[in-house]
């Protein structure tokens, strides 16, 4: 009688360590992330750029849906967003946002900028739902991706990672012309360009795993 209750004790005990192990292995294959805080929209800049919120019945998932349009000043077209604080010196980061063409041929461009002129930019094709090209200035971001992918409605979701090795960061965006360089994709176009961008789908997080 004592051996079956050593062998069933025996038997419980292990079961309840291979639980809890296979609990950690769960837990730790989990990206967890932190939101970074982006300054409010009220005090976005946008340097020659018409920004504007479309139709109130048009909604994307509950968030209002913006248009953006470069104003062809022969000045540099972007919003930008100052002042954005890190978490982590050398940490993860992952920029994501909601977009979407308003003609057959448009490109959206998108920097992370350290102290001018490094910089990483991130120019993606709407068209072809590529991402054109991902170039750095500077030694500040290190094993940056890009991607594009299909969302609902005609949007697509852009999503950049990369390591920042910064306290404060600034981001730039805009629509831009499909033959604009990488590096220079803010420069003045000769055709005004524009999409559609869902504000409140824009976040800047840090993954902690």
């Amino acid at each position: 009688m004592i051996k079956y209750i050593i062998i069933i004790t025996f038997l419980l005990i292990f079961s309840s360590c291979k639980d809890e192990k296979k609990g950690d292995e769960s837990t730790s294959a989990k990206v967890l992330s932190e939101s970074v805080n982006l300054p409010k929209l009220n005090s976005w800049i946008f340097n020659d750029i018409k920004f504007d919120s479309i139709s109130e019945s048009e909604y994307y998932q509950n968030k209002s849906i913006s248009y953006i349009e470069t104003t062809n000043n022969g000045k540099p077209a972007y919003v930008a967003i100052d002042n954005i604080k890190l978490t982590d010196f050398g940490g993860l980061y992952e920029v994501s946002f909601l977009i979407k063409p308003t003609k057959s041929k448009s490109s959206f461009g998108f920097r992370i900028q350290e102290v001018y002129p490094n910089r990483l930019d991130v120019v993606f094709d709407l068209s072809n739902k590529t991402v054109t090209g991902l170039e750095r200035v500077g030694d500040f971001t290190y094993n940056e991706k890009a991607t594009i992918e299909i969302a609902d409605h005609g949007f697509y979701k852009c999503t950049i990672t990369t390591e920042i090795f910064s306290n404060y960061v600034r981001v730039l965006f805009g629509p831009t012309n499909d033959k604009s360089k990488v590096l220079t994709w803010e420069s003045p176009i000769s055709n005004n360009e524009s999409v559609y961008f869902v504000s409140e789908s824009l976040s800047f997080n840090y993954l902690v795993n």
